[in-house]
């Protein structure tokens, strides 16, 4: 078993059996256990967790599977159950789940009758290397990436490597997607060692899940509120984020991770052009996101849509957007600003159409 890593205030544990968890946390200490799930964890996560002494007699809390229900709306139901079920500010809330889950209930969390308590055990890969870490909670307004939100520590965060088995390819790749982010934040050897050993090996590595850890925790203890260097872990969310929200509005969702590729390799064309990013690592970096990525991109998704979108990013400020980019591997800048028409052509170049780097 790894040690656990500190973040912040709270500690991300590796635990190989789920029964361990009786004597990791002091769960006797509140008055009543919520486990917020979505359908899926409902269905195959649960069960395991439920065999747990301290679980035994947990409320369970379910939600719809889907960023769809990553709305006020669900939030309201939640909270109308913990009401009903006359949750006091004593209570514990289990996020068993990924991203959607953890980002949303920990919101929940924080809001019950002004915070309570909870814990995150990710089931996913983009939750256990990134969605759950970091403090950042959210929900989406009007379609519009995690709009609303707020930094709620969780008092810890569990990791079980198994709960990886009952992900299908596509799942693996969406958390792939950000530990490839971390690696180029990171430096050329991470990159390296992550690409050569490819997707699939790291749901059964869980030294790659904590160095993926590592570097975003060096990068939150720095700035724990995201008032400058913190930034640089959106690398690819301005507009990928973008092209999650139109491809949702579309009726044609797509996993955040599949999304956040495909926004590195616009936001790295970017970052040839306005930071000097060379141009032999942009084409090894890009054709690596594109090979496993690409198919995304035969969604016939509107420029125009993509480019309000990306005005609407939390990062932006007086109407300036302003991007991370990379000026090389390992060596991230944030605050960058971009032009509208610089926007477009990256989205253009992006779509393989007619702009060149």
């Amino acid at each position: 078993m790894l040690p656990a890593i500190t973040f912040g205030t709270y500690e991300v544990h590796f635990i190989n059996e789920l029964p361990a968890l009786d004597g990791l946390f002091p769960w006797a200490n509140y008055s009543s256990i919520y486990v917020l799930v979505d359908a899926n964890t409902r269905a195959y996560c649960l069960p395991k967790l439920l065999e747990v002494g301290a679980f035994n007699n947990a409320t369970i809390l379910e939600i719809p599977a889907g960023e769809t229900y990553k709305t006020i709306d669900t939030c309201e139901h939640v909270w109308d159950a913990m009401l009903t079920e006359q949750a006091d500010r004593k209570a514990l809330l289990i996020n068993l789940g990924g991203g959607l889950v953890s980002d949303l209930g920990g919101f929940i969390a924080g809001t019950y009758k002004r915070g309570i308590d909870f814990v995150n055990i990710p089931t996913t890969l983009l939750a256990m290397v990134d969605a759950t870490v970091g403090a950042k909670t959210g929900i989406n307004l009007k379609g519009i990436k995690n709009t609303l939100g707020l930094f709620n520590e969780p008092k810890a965060i569990f990791i079980h490597l198994p709960f990886l088995s009952t992900l299908d390819d596509n799942e693996l790749l969406s958390g792939y997607a950000e530990m490839l982010k971390h690696a180029l934040l990171s430096g050329q050897p991470h990159w390296d060692m992550l690409t050569t050993i490819g997707p699939k090996a790291v749901a059964t590595n869980p030294s790659l899940i904590a160095r993926s850890l590592q570097v975003k925790k060096g990068i939150v203890e720095q700035d724990p509120d995201e008032q400058g260097l913190r930034k640089v872990l959106n690398l690819g969310h301005s507009i990928g984020h973008a092209i999650e929200t139109e491809c949702m509005r579309m009726g044609q969702p797509i996993l955040h991770g599949h999304a956040i590729a495909l926004g590195m390799v616009a936001e790295l064309w970017l970052s040839v052009r306005l930071l000097g990013f060379p141009q032999p690592e942009f084409e090894t970096v890009s054709n690596y996101l594109l090979g496993l990525y690409g198919s995304f991109l035969n969604i016939d998704l509107s420029l125009d849509n993509l480019a309000k979108l990306v005005g609407n990013d939390k990062k932006n400020r007086s109407k300036q957007l302003l991007f991370s980019l990379l000026r090389r591997v390992g060596q991230p800048e944030y605050d960058c600003p971009v032009s509208n028409e610089m926007l477009l052509e990256a989205l253009v170049y992006l779509r393989g159409e007619t702009y060149e780097v």
